[in-house]
């Protein structure tokens, strides 16, 4: 598990409040990319509030094909609700292990999406960043999806522009 710190600005400087257990979710196993990358395990690489309670969570791994340098990635967006978590931010040891960690709901996996893609993006690539775009014609929110290239030939820079259905109820 990992813990999530809320940064709130107070007298100009950023201070701790509340901190939660997140629980990352295992490394995914895609047929033919068992392995995982020296530098690709299973991570957190981005949040986006919401609210006050709900954030948009990416989470990726870097797999490679046994025996070979070639590699794909993974990507996952959740829906995390911390309104029901244990606030561990006086806590350590034991009391982290019995705290109840943040919700987690799977929203998409990139994986269902690569059909969609075009064929340089079959294995994914290093996606990292959220951000809202404009809002739709519908009034839904965009949502930006990014990655970078890391100044390799073998990555892209990529953008996929998602539109998203907030629902204002936590059921």
């Amino acid at each position: 598990p990992s813990r999530l710190v809320e940064l709130v600005e107070k007298d100009g400087q950023w201070q701790p409040r509340r901190e939660w257990v997140y629980p990352l979710s295992p490394t995914p196993t895609r047929r033919g990319f068992e392995g995982i990358c020296d530098d690709g395990e299973s991570g957190l690489t981005e949040l986006l509030a919401l609210d006050d309670a709900r954030l948009i969570a990416l989470e990726r791994a870097g797999l490679q094909k046994p025996g070979t340098r070639m590699a794909r990635n993974s990507a996952r967006l959740y829906l995390v609700d911390v309104s029901g978590a244990t606030d561990v931010a006086e806590h350590v040891g034991e009391a982290i292990a019995s705290a109840t960690p943040v919700g987690k709901t799977l929203l998409l996996d990139f994986d269902a999406l690569v059909e969609r893609f075009p064929r340089a993006l079959t294995n994914l690539d290093n996606f990292e960043a959220l951000a809202f775009g404009p809002s739709l014609p519908d009034g839904r929110r965009t949502l930006l999806v990014m990655s970078d290239d890391n100044f390799r030939a073998t990555q892209n820079t990529v953008f996929v522009w998602l539109g998203i259905e907030e629902r204002l109820s936590r059921d």
